[in-house]
């Protein structure tokens, strides 16, 4: 493989102005200047990059890759603290992207035939076109931008849409990942990183493709009348089934929701009264 290993202060002017790694160099008198990054010239295809060591390389800042980029088999790393960046500035194709604790950014499109997963706060995920994959994962605060639209057979995450957190779901992830590659305690399943690298290095696959369907939404009743703030509304509130079935101290029945905070009160005596 043709490339060429340069100084940052050599190929910034090629890099996107909102991407992380020219924002931060910017605004701190040039801190990468003399960073290490290897530069792939035109389209290029790759069998495999290993994002820990990309080509054998100690102390690479960021690959670079100006044109589209195929990688028929996987990208990936171990190190999610501190992996090698990489940017494409075209279209990424690759059949596995297992990744965290880099800056990873596709001025086009992104396409992973199988699974993408990035993990940790340190890793960041930037698609300014298009982004598919058949199961598409991100977790431990990993973050995402996709400007383009979104194409993903199963999303799992650990976010809903209104950005409350909530623990992955355990029986999903047996159900979607190879047995092999989940690591099963008393506690909790996990996902193997090193086991996936060895199927991918052999050609497996680290997920049950027919098992990869997309989650249904679950069909919630709109429980009142219309969605205007009214008496007959309100009261419907005191008729939950959150109601407890037993008055407190105070003879009243109360329940409380936290995240927007209600509190909802159906008074018995000693006289009858609805608060919410």
């Amino acid at each position: 493989m043709n490339y060429r290993i340069l100084p940052f202060s050599q190929i910034k002017h090629l890099l996107p102005v909102d991407s992380w790694a020219y924002v931060r160099n910017e605004r701190n008198n040039g801190e990468f200047e003399n960073e290490s990054v290897i530069l792939l010239e035109g389209d290029t295809r790759l069998d495999s990059l290993n994002l820990d060591k990309p080509f054998g390389e100690e102390s690479v800042f960021i690959v670079l890759v100006d044109g589209n980029l195929v990688v028929d088999s996987y990208i990936y790393n171990e190190d999610t603290d501190g992996a090698t960046g990489l940017t494409v500035l075209g279209d990424l194709q690759a059949r596995n992207m297992v990744v965290g604790g880099q800056e990873i950014y596709v001025t086009g499109d992104l396409q992973v035939s199988e699974l993408f997963w990035g993990d940790y706060n340190h890793g960041d995920l930037t698609v300014a076109g298009n982004a598919a994959a058949l199961l598409f994962m991100d977790t431990e605060e990993y973050h995402v931008s996709i400007h383009g639209e979104k194409n993903f057979k199963l999303r799992i995450n650990e976010w809903d849409e209104f950005g409350n957190g909530y623990d992955l779901d355990e029986d999903l992830l047996q159900e979607v990942f190879m047995q092999e590659c989940l690591i099963q305690t008393d506690e909790e399943v996990m996902l193997y990183r090193e086991r996936m690298l060895e199927h991918f290095e052999s050609g497996r696959s680290v997920i049950v493709p027919d098992k990869v369907t997309a989650a249904s939404e679950i069909d919630i009743p709109f429980l009142f009348e219309n969605a205007e703030i009214s008496i007959v509304n309100l009261c419907r509130l005191t008729d939950s089934i959150l109601m407890p079935s037993e008055a407190n101290a105070n003879g009243n029945l109360k329940y409380e929701l936290q995240d927007d905070f209600y509190r909802v009160i159906r008074s018995q005596a000693p006289l009858p009264y609805r608060a919410v």
